[in-house]
């Protein structure tokens, strides 16, 4: 019996080891297949959907989005009384809003108004949840009460507006039925996201950047275009739109998903929350960021999502796969 016990432990032993051995061949095979771009040189999460980020130094990458303080990223939302999501497309005044980290509350201040304070983890009700959405797809929101709906309202200029939040346990929004070809080879049925326009991260390079306004007569930053990673690269101007995979610093992977169209909302100064008047940069990245069979929108940066938790920050080394299709 002991010497029966004794193969037992040695086969278990044997087998945890090889199995060790693969998964560390596996993973030096798929490193292979990784090049170093860049590095991390920004992260921005953005709590409330369109108005000011939160510039960080590091974050937590959680597959519903960037997170820090006791919030994600797009975990707050306008809604109009039909439950569609209020944006700067509509609302430019928007992006006048600051949000900042208080402790266990989330303080939103605007121009003329008082602050208003919201909790971060509010007791969740299912009889304040309100069916809205985000580009025609359904997610619930939390009624965040008479107070904020009416602090919107009052900014804004317009009736019958409301906040809404996303608690942990409430349903999410299914990337898999917004994203198309040819990226949906890297979807998963099981990708979700909150409030964003489409996945829970967008990654943008500083070279894109410097393309865009080298062809713009008043230049414009990244904060018009409110990516969450900005990478310093030393590869070419949207190199973003061949990449498959993103690693940071070690092993902190992200799947790229599916360009990011633009609308008008980069024409919004984030200082003056006015649009320009000539819609720029949204009418020259027309004219050469337009991808045939994905209508008419132009392209700028990529959208993405993690499987895991990771943590993440700035100066972080950042390597891509790139897509062999």
């Amino acid at each position: 019996m002991e010497k029966d016990a004794a193969y037992i432990a040695f086969g278990l032993l044997a087998a945890s080891a090889a199995k060790f051995l693969l998964s560390a061949w596996i993973r030096n095979k798929r490193l292979e297949r990784f090049v170093r771009i860049g590095m991390v040189s920004d992260l921005v999460y953005y709590p409330v959907k369109s108005c000011q980020g939160i510039p960080l130094e590091s974050g937590t990458l959680l597959p519903l989005g960037l997170y820090k303080d006791g919030m994600a990223d797009r975990n707050w939302m306008f809604t109009r009384p039909d439950g569609s999501f209020l944006s700067q497309r509509q609302c430019p005044k928007m992006a006048l809003i600051k949000v900042s980290s208080h402790d266990d509350m989330i303080h939103l201040d605007a121009p003329g108004m008082p602050t208003l304070q919201l909790p971060k983890c509010p007791k969740v009700d299912p009889r304040r949840f309100i069916a809205c959405r985000v580009w025609g797809l359904p997610i619930p929101g939390m009624d965040c009460g008479e107070e904020a709906n009416q602090w919107a309202c009052d900014f804004l200029g317009q009736e019958n507006l409301h906040v809404v939040f996303s608690a942990p346990s409430m349903k999410k929004k299914i990337i898999s039925d917004e994203c198309l070809n040819p990226w949906t080879d890297l979807v998963r049925p099981e990708d979700e996201s909150i409030f964003s326009d489409l996945t829970s991260y967008l990654v943008a390079t500083d070279k894109s950047l410097e393309a865009v306004n080298k062809r713009l007569d008043k230049p414009v930053s990244m904060r018009n275009f409110r990516p969450n990673i900005v990478v310093d690269t030393t590869m070419e101007a949207f190199d973003e739109d061949l990449w498959g995979e993103l690693m940071f610093g070690d092993n902190v992977y992200m799947r790229c998903l599916h360009p990011c169209p633009r609308c008008i909302l980069p024409t919004v100064d984030p200082d003056t929350g006015k649009k320009d008047s000539a819609l720029e940069p949204y009418k020259t990245l027309e004219k050469f960021r337009c991808k045939p069979g994905y209508g008419e929108a132009p392209f700028f940066g990529i959208n993405a999502a993690v499987d895991f938790p990771a943590d993440i920050r700035v100066g972080d080394p950042v390597y891509a796969r790139y897509r062999t299709n």
